[in-house]
């Protein structure tokens, strides 16, 4: 059963997909997606690894993060998984059941983040960005690609981490950011089937 958390994003986003640009045409509508997250470049060490939400960003070789108050809520996600949710106009979001949501945006440095629960106004605060992520589907059963304004992603080791055993942040390669000594990868993204992921994402 969907949540009331999905079930308002899509409510949301419904009417962007529709929206008539300047020139009077009317667009065409874009398909909302729920997806899990694995990067691709071939010979290197990320290849197939999963993009995992963790610290308010996104990572390659760590474990995601969430939380839920049981105690509340009862029944909780499985929280062990990264989703987003992607379309509708050109944000994207969190596959979340915590009220509010959780956005998905780009900081000035690149780096792809996502809101704290109850983060209103946490974009505007850092400057983030949160138009321009897409999602092409993919063919013959192959993963679509996730992207954001067409930059490439890039997966740069964290702070005394090496090049080949990671783990690594994602990020866009925006004006501004600084991805020397990074690699470059595909975000391939699957459709993920099994409701809300988690209560909230750390």
């Amino acid at each position: 059963m969907l949540s009331t958390q999905f079930l308002a994003l899509t409510s949301f986003l419904a009417p962007l997909a529709l929206a008539v640009p300047s020139d009077g045409t009317p667009r065409q509508a874009v398909p909302i997606v729920t997806l899990t997250l694995i990067a691709a470049h071939s010979t290197s060490p990320i290849h197939h690894q999963p993009i995992a939400a963790s610290n308010e960003t996104f990572y390659i070789g760590k474990d995601t993060t969430s939380y839920c108050p049981q105690e509340e809520v009862g029944a909780c996600p499985v929280g062990n998984v990264t989703s987003v949710v992607v379309g509708g106009g050109e944000g994207a979001s969190m596959n979340v059941e915590v009220p509010g949501g959780q956005t998905v945006y780009v900081l000035p440095t690149g780096a792809l983040a996502f809101t704290p629960a109850h983060g209103e106004g946490e974009v505007s605060v850092n400057n983030g960005t949160t138009n321009g992520f897409s999602y092409t589907s993919g063919v013959n059963g192959h993963p679509g690609q996730f992207r954001f304004q067409g930059w490439s992603w890039f997966a740069c080791p964290v702070m005394g981490a090496t090049m080949n055993a990671g783990p690594w942040q994602i990020f866009a390669d925006v004006p501004g950011s600084d991805v020397r000594g990074c690699i470059g990868f595909n975000a391939l993204g699957t459709p993920y089937t099994q409701g809300v992921a988690a209560w909230e994402y750390e």
